[in-house]
């Protein structure tokens, strides 16, 4: 199977250890067609791609299929033994079927069992691993969801003349402060930032410093991007006629935004956090 998988790691679609760990989950479970091993390979290598997961109907758009995109290939440095390979690869088609492809991906023994090393779930094709760990983040989120809050009184009106915020990004704040989970979406220059400090400002203002907040962010440059839009929403609170938002300012200089994987932190040899 890996001489199978050979092409696709030529073209820059998988990696070799992509195709010899496909090869040997095969060779366990007693799987010998060239396109369930495929799938297997896609789905160790979809997290590289940042995906959990490997779509059956647009695995073509999640992975690169083109020679410009192989490794190596937008190396100016790059030997011309290193991009022999490049030179050489062939052209590769995906499952015209999509759907008889998962079909029988998911009545492979790589799928079907309940310990399987693959799951299929609607159309993607999942790790064991990682599906497990999206089903419990899903779970956590449900129950957060599904969590009454007793929100009390918030000085929200107060919180959004001070910081300047529009009609969407003030009912933004009333509707999560009435939530455990809120979840805010909008395009770059939406002001989700602003939104994110209006709404702390509210809860600092009603709970003081019995609040414990944790800011994030996926990268260390959208942390930084953060900190600077906080610091700008502190700064119009701290310098407004309100004492008690001034008092907010005080605490909201506290925060400091880092990355998702410092807050839980991450440990790079191994890939498990501390918390």
């Amino acid at each position: 199977l890996v001489g199978a998988l050979e092409p696709w790691v030529r073209a820059g679609v998988i990696s070799a250890g992509d195709a010899h760990v496909a090869a040997g989950v095969c060779a366990l479970c007693g799987e010998s067609d060239p396109t369930v091993a495929l799938a297997v390979a896609c789905a160790v290598g979809a997290p590289r791609m940042g995906h959990s997961a490997v779509s059956a109907r647009h695995a073509h758009e999640q992975f690169p299929t083109s020679l410009d995109d192989a490794e190596g290939a937008d190396n100016p440095f790059a030997t011309p033994d290193e991009l022999g390979h490049i030179a050489v690869a062939p052209f590769v088609e995906w499952p015209v079927d999509r759907v008889a492809w998962l079909e029988r991906v998911a009545s492979s023994p790589v799928a079907s069992e309940p310990t399987s090393p693959l799951v299929v779930d609607g159309e993607l094709i999942y790790s064991r691993r990682f599906w497990a760990s999206e089903v419990t983040v899903a779970e956590h989120l449900a129950r957060l969801a599904a969590t009454p809050v007793a929100t009390g009184e918030f000085r929200i009106d107060d919180v959004a003349e001070v910081l300047k915020l529009d009609a969407g990004q003030l009912a933004a704040v009333q509707r999560c402060v009435g939530g455990a989970l809120g979840v805010l979406v909008g395009g770059p220059g939406t002001g989700k930032t602003r939104t994110v400090a209006a709404l702390l400002a509210a809860l600092y203002d009603r709970h003081g410093v019995e609040l414990s907040v944790a800011l994030a962010a996926p990268t260390g440059k959208a942390a930084a991007r953060m900190a600077e839009s906080v610091a700008d929403a502190i700064g119009l609170l701290a310098n407004c006629t309100d004492e008690a938002l001034v008092a907010v300012a005080a605490e909201m200089q506290r925060l400091e935004p880092s990355t998702v994987h410092r807050l839980i932190g991450s440990r790079p040899g191994d890939g498990s956090t501390r918390y």
